[in-house]
Order: C-alpha cells, then sequence, then structure tokens
C-alpha cells in the first residue's frame, strides 16, 4: 500500500465492496422458482411458480389467517404463477384460448374457489386484482390432504384426452382438471362407417407370409359412434380394442384402445380401402415409404 494515499486505498476498497456479483441470478431465494410441464396429444401445458415454504410455521396458520379468506392469491410466491398452453383447451367446463396466462384464485373455506386466469403475466403476487365478471375464471374443487410443506404443483390422471393440473401447500388441494382437443377425432357417423362394416381376409404382403400368431380375420363393426375393429394384432396380442380413425372419407389410420379410451394411434399404418358402388372391396394397409404391409379382402 506505500505510495497510494490512505483517501485513495479507502475508496477502493469500497468500491470493491460495492461492485454487484457476476452472476446475479445465482442467489438462494426465501421461495425459489419451480416449473412443471405436461404434454398430451401435441397440447403442451406449462406452469411456473414460485415454491414459498411452511419453515416454522403450521397448516392453520396459512389459509384462513396469513392466506385470509376471500382473498384473490396468486398460488405461489414473488412473481405471479404462470400457466402456459399452445393450443385451445378446457378446463373444469370453460374454454381457455391457447396463450400465457397468470393465476389468481379466490380463496375459500368451502370445497370450491374460483380459478382467475389474467394475459398479465408480469404481475407480482401483492398486486390482488379485483375480480370481475368479463375476466377468465372457473370454479375448481379445493380440499384438504395431507400437509405439504413446498408449495407443489403438479400433473396426475394423465390420458389421452387430457389431465389434472394439482396445486399443494400447507393443507389443501386444488384442481383443474384440463381437457384437449384431439389431434385425430376418432367419431364416425353410422352412415358414413356402413361402407366399410364386414368381415375381412387379412395377410401379410411379401414372401415370408403371415407371422406366427397371426389373425386371418378382421371385423370391422360400429359402436358408440366409431368404426371398430376385432383382430388379434400379431405384435401386442393382448390388446383387445381397436378402432379405425378416419384420414378422409376412404382412409384411416389405426388405433388401439384400453378401457374405452384411446391408448395408442398407429399412425405409421394407413388403411386405404376400395369401394365398388358404395361398399369396401377390400383395403390395403401402407407404411410411410408407401410399402404395402398386409391387405385385407372381404369376405
Amino acid at each position: 500500500m506505500s505510495g497510494i494515499p490512505a483517501r485513495v486505498a479507502i475508496l477502493l476498497g469500497l468500491a470493491a465492496l460495492s461492485t454487484p456479483p457476476r452472476h446475479v441470478d445465482a442467489q438462494i431465494r426465501a421461495s425459489e422458482r419451480g416449473s412443471v410441464a405436461q404434454t398430451i396429444d401435441g397440447t403442451t401445458i406449462r406452469i411456473e411458480y414460485g415454491r414459498p415454504r411452511l419453515r416454522q410455521r403450521t397448516t392453520a396458520e396459512i389459509f384462513g389467517k396469513e392466506v385470509t379468506w376471500g382473498e384473490v392469491w396468486t398460488p405461489g410466491a414473488n412473481r405471479a404463477t404462470s400457466f402456459a398452453v399452445d393450443r385451445d383447451v378446457t378446463i373444469n367446463g370453460t374454454r381457455v384460448p391457447a396463450g400465457s396466462y397468470s393465476i389468481w384464485m379466490v380463496v375459500d373455506s368451502s370445497e370450491s374457489w374460483n380459478t382467475v386466469l389474467l394475459p398479465d403475466t408480469t404481475m407480482f403476487h401483492t398486486e390482488h386484482p379485483e375480480v370481475t365478471p368479463e375476466m377468465l375464471q372457473f370454479a375448481s374443487p379445493a380440499r384438504h390432504g395431507p400437509t405439504t410443506v413446498d408449495l407443489t404443483w403438479g400433473f396426475h390422471g394423465i390420458g389421452s384426452t387430457g389431465v389434472t393440473a394439482e396445486m399443494a401447500w400447507a393443507d389443501r388441494r386444488v384442481s383443474l382438471d384440463i381437457r384437449v382437443d384431439p389431434s385425430l377425432p376418432i367419431d364416425l357417423a353410422a352412415d358414413k362407417a356402413a361402407p366399410f362394416v364386414g368381415t375381412y381376409a387379412v395377410s401379410m404382403s411379401g414372401e415370408r407370409g403371415n407371422p406366427p400368431d397371426w389373425d386371418e380375420t378382421m371385423e370391422l363393426y360400429h359402436a358408440d359412434g366409431a368404426l371398430r375393429a376385432r383382430w388379434s394384432v400379431w405384435f401386442w396380442p393382448e390388446m383387445t380394442e381397436e378402432v379405425l380413425i378416419p384420414l378422409t372419407d376412404e382412409w384411416f389410420t389405426f388405433g388401439m384402445m384400453m378401457d374405452g379410451e384411446l391408448f395408442d394411434v398407429l399412425r405409421e399404418l394407413t388403411f386405404e380401402f376400395t369401394l365398388v358402388e358404395g361398399k369396401a372391396t377390400g383395403f390395403e394397409v401402407r407404411l410411410p415409404n408407401d410399402r404395402i404391409l398386409f391387405t385385407g379382402t372381404r369376405r
């Protein structure tokens, strides 16, 4: 320090202490940010939120006291919890357009809270917006549950047509039932299905012949608003429910059903029917490279 005036040395020291850290985002927060996402039939749902913790508080100190009954509360901490969806969905029976929203809930001592979605995702948790009739809102089931120390959002009940998003904190659970529009609706009216209904002899194409356990008979029938198939699939013999999903008036793809719900879609298979005088005489099943995998002939 010799040669440096004491006043300059002090100023340099103060400057070093006041210089902000280089990585300002790498810091501990009282309520760390979290996020969850789920894709259902091509529709992606994402929730981002701050995660308050109980710390030394009991569950009885949260809802009804720290978060008062009737308060418009964001289910998270700091910046308002956000909800984003890239396609239109239905939540608890209300249509929600694709977009990004902040989530607010009107806290209630009953078994139903009012959830409000606002297009402004920059709001802070202390802003408590006034809820007006024109806002996008819907009733949400609320129930008691085991203690959750860290506020948590998660998804459960995943199916081909929707999922349930649930917020859990302290002794409360609030759920949002989210339904998506199917990318390939299976619905087909009886008159549209009639030309294809019947029994077909099916055989694998090529010189190798049919594989072991090949079922040579496929029955197509109409039930519950769809064109369904009875055919023991050689690669998945335990699967006994199938459906033909319309792509055009005469082309279909193959769906697997389980417990009455669409379980999987084999989009690689395209059933191309030949119609003569309004009635199918047979079909060819093609792969994406246009190769014929197997054929069916009406019996």
